[in-house]
This record gives C-alpha cells, sequence and structure tokens, in this order.
C-alpha cells in the first residue's frame, strides 16, 4: 500500500470539500470523506499495490458543485508521497503548517502563522452554519511575508457575518495557505464558531 498526502486546494469555489479520493492509476483508490462543518482528512492509504512497483497517483476533490480536476501526476513506489489537490505535486511529504489557536474579536479572526521563509499567506473563512448563509465568505486576507518567524493575520469579517452573528453564533471553516517564495502551498483548515454579538 501507499500513503497518499495532499493539501487543500486554496480556493474551494465556495462550497465546503466534503471527499478528495486519491487515484492510483490502473491500481485501486482510497477517498477520506466528512460531513460538515467537519473537514475531510487530507491523507489516505491506497491498499493492494504490489510491493516495489511504481504507480501514477493523482488527487481529486468533490463539493456539492461536483469533483474537480485532478492534481498534477505524481510518479511513487510504495513509501509516502505528498500531493495536492488541484495543484502540482511536490514529490516528498511536507512539514505541518503551524498555525495558532483562532481568537475572534467583533470584527476579525485573528491567528498566529509560524513561516519557514518568504512568501504568501492566503486567509478565507467560509459560513458554514447560519441558514440561507451558508457557503457564504465571512473574512478573507493577504499578507506578504519577508522573513521566517511568527506572521499575524487579521481576517477582516465582512458585513453580512457580522450582521449574522447579531442572531447568533456563526461556525465557519477558517482555511490559511502559506506558499512559500519559490516553494509549495501548504494549508490548515480550522473550524472556528463567532459567537453570538
Amino acid at each position: 500500500s501507499v500513503r497518499v498526502a495532499w493539501t487543500a486546494p486554496a480556493d474551494d469555489g465556495g462550497s465546503a470539500i466534503t471527499a478528495y479520493t486519491a487515484s492510483a492509476a490502473g491500481a485501486g483508490s482510497c477517498t477520506a470523506t466528512a460531513t460538515a462543518p467537519e473537514v475531510p482528512a487530507t491523507t489516505c492509504d491506497i491498499d493492494g499495490l504490489a510491493a516495489g512497483t511504481r504507480y501514477v497517483v493523482t488527487v481529486t476533490a468533490t463539493s456539492a458543485l461536483g469533483t474537480g480536476p485532478a492534481s498534477a501526476e505524481a510518479t511513487v513506489s510504495t513509501t509516502a508521497v505528498s500531493t495536492a489537490a488541484g495543484t502540482a505535486p511536490t514529490g516528498a511529504a511536507q512539514p505541518a503548517l503551524s498555525v495558532g489557536r483562532p481568537r475572534v474579536t467583533a470584527t476579525a479572526i485573528l491567528t498566529t502563522l509560524q513561516a519557514t521563509g518568504p512568501g504568501r499567506v492566503r486567509q478565507v473563512a467560509t459560513v458554514l452554519r447560519a441558514g440561507r448563509a451558508a457557503g457564504a465568505r465571512a473574512c478573507a486576507a493577504d499578507v506578504r511575508v519577508r522573513k521566517a518567524g511568527a506572521v499575524r493575520i487579521t481576517c477582516a469579517l465582512t458585513a453580512r457575518t457580522r450582521a449574522l452573528r447579531g442572531a447568533g453564533p456563526v461556525t465557519v471553516r477558517l482555511q490559511t495557505t502559506f506558499t512559500p517564495t519559490g516553494g509549495t502551498a501548504s494549508a490548515r483548515t480550522q473550524t472556528v464558531v463567532l459567537p453570538r454579538r
């Protein structure tokens, strides 16, 4: 078998991802699924592969909008591989992205990311539970990183999200993506509850 790991795509098209499928051409596949507001795992094991044999693996993401395009192909053996749904494979497992626990204020979601060097951080929150507003963008932030170290991110809430909080708690899916200069993006997704205000 081979364990496949990937990073979530930076943009889900406005619809929460409910499943990922990793496929080894002509040899089998595995699927990671979840029910909202949870997000699917970004690893799975493709079983039944012959030891010492090379396989071409791709990953697709599925949401209420359908299944997106396959990632770029990665050629793997029975050792670990990392690829990203909808992006080019890295060929090796990536370290986990370190993002601190979100802190919610009246107007923003505040987080701290540990950057490994210069690059860019993109953060997007999508409403998971709030009646008809489910799927709406709750906030977005784009931060340029100049050097390794702690990066503070302020994701300013939209006026609509602030208004929703007046009616009760709002649950959002917060995705933070760090793309190092000249490197491959890695992402972390967190579920955050914005308390009633």
